[in-house]
C-alpha cells in the first residue's frame, strides 16, 4: 500500500465519508487477530490470520454496480444496482459480519467458495457433524451426489468451516431460511456455492452471515454459534424447556418406537370377509360414497364372484381404509372457516356409522379396531415391559382421531405418543381444538389426548 494511499484510507476512516469505486476497488479491514479484504462489487473476501497465509476465503460472485458505499471504522454500507440491493460488512473481533437486504422477491448467489479454500479439511454439520480431509475421494463422491442442499432440511447446524495449519474459519448462517448449498470438486479439493431466495412473503427480512475466526478447534464453529443464539435471546437450554413441558420429560432415555399401519380398521377387524363384501355391493348413502373413493383393483375384486385371497383381502382392505380417510375428511376440508371440533367429530361420526352399516362383518368393538395403532398395540408394549417409550405416528394424526383410545392408553402407560411429521397441520394457539373429549362409540364422552399445541401435533405433552 502506497503513502498516499494509505492517508486516504485513514482520512476516509475518521471522517467517515463515502468511498468511491473508482478510488478503492477492494476494502480493507483489520484488528489485531486478521486482515480482511472484501471486493465490495462481488463479495470477494480474502483473509490473512495473523503469522498465517492469506486465504481466499470465496471468490466473489458476478459484479455488481456499486454505490452510495460509506465507510465508519471497520463497517462498510452500501448499494448494488441503484438500490436493488443494501449490504453491509462489518469487522468486529474475530466475526466478519455480512448482511443484505433486497428490495423485491429475488435470488442471489453470496458465497463463492473456491476448492483452494478447503484448506486440510472441511468441517461438516451432517448428523453429529464430519471431518472431511481434503483429498478423501469417497467422501467428495458422496457430498457431489447430495446435490443443492437446504441449509434448515440438510444439515444439522447452518454452518461450516475449514481447517488450516494454525487456525480455522466458519461460516455462520445467521439467517438459515431460504438457503441453497451445492458442492463442486476442482483436484482433490472441495469447493462451495451458496445462494438466498428473498420470498415473497417477506421480500425485506436481510440475508445475515458471518466468517468467523476460529482456533484449531474443529467445533470453534459451532461453539461461537451458541453463543450468537445467546447473544440473540434464541438460546433455549432444556431445563427451561422442561418447565414449559414438564411431560417432556419423558423423553429423557425414551426408546422411540414408530407406528405404521394407523387407518381404521385391520385386518384382524373383519370378521366375516364374505359378508363384508356383499355389504360394499349393497345400496345405502355410506358404502355408495365409499365405493366412489375406492380404487379401480379393489372395484374389480368387488365386481368378480370369486373368493378372495390373503393378497386380495388386503388390496380391499387398504382401498377402504383411503376411502374412509376421503369420508371423514368431507366434515372439514370443504370448511371455509377451520372448525377444528367438527374435524374431531367428523373421524367420530364415519367410524359410528361404519359400525352400523357393517354389522356383523366387523369386530363389535369400535374401541378395539386399528392395525398397528390400536388398544391391542399398547397392550403387549406394557406386557413386554416396556414403560418408557415415545411412539411416532408414521403415517400421520388421522390415526389418532380414528383411535382415541388407543392414543389414551398409550397416555395412561405413561408414554409419549405424537404424529410424526405434522407440518402441514400448523395452526395459530387460538386454533387449537378441544382434543380432551371426542363423542365415539356409544356416542359417551371418551378423552382422547391428542393436543395441537403451537403449531405440532403432541400427545401427552
Amino acid at each position: 500500500m502506497s503513502t498516499v494511499s494509505g492517508w486516504l484510507r485513514g482520512w476516509l476512516l475518521l471522517a467517515g465519508l463515502s468511498l468511491s469505486p473508482a478510488v478503492l476497488a477492494e476494502v480493507l479491514l483489520e484488528n489485531r487477530l486478521w486482515r480482511v479484504q472484501v471486493d465490495p462489487a462481488t463479495l470477494a473476501v480474502r483473509v490473512e490470520a495473523a503469522g498465517a497465509a492469506p486465504v481466499q476465503a470465496s471468490a466473489g460472485v458476478l459484479r455488481h454496480k456499486v454505490s452510495d458505499m460509506v465507510r465508519r471504522g471497520n463497517r462498510i454500507d452500501w448499494q448494488w444496482d441503484d438500490g436493488r440491493w443494501l449490504l453491509s460488512v462489518d469487522l468486529n473481533q474475530r466475526d466478519l459480519t455480512f448482511s443484505i437486504t433486497a428490495s423485491s422477491p429475488s435470488q442471489i448467489e453470496f458465497i463463492h467458495q473456491p476448492a483452494s479454500a478447503m484448506g486440510q479439511a472441511l468441517i461438516w454439520p451432517l448428523a453429529e457433524g464430519r471431518y472431511v480431509p481434503r483429498g478423501d475421494r469417497v467422501w467428495q463422491k458422496f457430498l457431489l451426489a447430495q446435490g443443492a442442499l437446504d441449509t434448515t432440511q440438510d444439515l444439522s447446524l447452518p454452518l461450516w468451516g475449514m481447517e488450516y495449519e494454525k487456525f480455522s474459519l466458519h461460516w455462520l448462517l445467521t439467517n438459515p431460511y431460504n438457503n441453497q448449498l451445492r458442492f463442486k470438486t476442482n483436484g482433490d479439493a472441495l469447493g462451495l456455492s451458496a445462494r438466498h431466495r428473498f420470498t415473497s412473503l417477506e421480500p425485506s427480512k436481510p440475508l445475515t452471515f458471518s466468517l468467523f475466526l476460529g482456533t484449531l478447534d474443529p467445533l470453534a464453529g459451532a461453539k461461537r454459534y451458541k453463543q450468537w443464539l445467546i447473544e440473540s435471546d434464541q438460546y433455549e437450554t432444556l431445563a427451561n424447556k422442561l418447565i414449559k413441558t414438564p411431560q417432556a420429560a419423558k423423553l429423557i432415555g425414551a426408546a422411540h418406537v414408530y407406528l405404521w399401519g394407523n387407518d381404521l380398521l385391520g385386518p384382524d377387524d373383519v370378521r366375516n370377509w364374505p359378508l363384508l363384501i356383499a355389504r360394499l355391493r349393497g345400496s345405502g348413502v355410506l358404502v355408495s360414497e365409499l365405493r366412489a373413493a375406492m380404487d379401480a383393483e379393489a372395484l374389480r375384486l368387488l365386481a368378480s364372484e370369486t373368493v378372495l385371497n390373503r393378497y386380495q383381502q388386503t388390496v380391499m382392505l387398504r382401498s377402504l381404509n383411503r376411502a374412509l380417510n376421503v369420508q371423514a375428511r368431507k366434515t372439514w376440508q370443504a370448511r371455509a372457516v377451520p372448525d377444528m371440533q367438527a374435524l374431531v367429530n367428523g373421524y367420530a361420526e364415519v367410524r359410528v356409522q361404519l359400525a352400523v352399516v357393517l354389522k356383523d362383518t366387523l369386530a363389535p368393538d369400535p374401541a378395539r379396531w386399528g392395525r398397528t395403532l390400536s388398544r391391542r398395540t399398547i397392550e403387549r408394549l406394557q406386557s413386554a415391559g416396556l414403560s418408557h417409550l415415545w411412539l411416532g405416528l408414521g403415517e400421520g394424526w388421522e390415526g389418532g382421531l380414528w383411535h382415541p383410545e388407543a392414543v389414551r392408553a398409550a397416555v395412561s402407560a405413561g408414554y409419549l405418543i405424537a404424529p410424526y411429521d405434522s407440518y402441514e397441520t400448523a395452526l395459530r394457539e387460538d386454533e387449537n381444538p378441544d382434543w380432551t373429549t371426542a363423542h365415539l362409540g356409544d356416542r359417551a364422552n371418551t378423552e382422547c389426548a391428542i393436543v395441537e399445541q403451537n403449531g405440532a401435533l403432541k400427545s401427552g405433552f
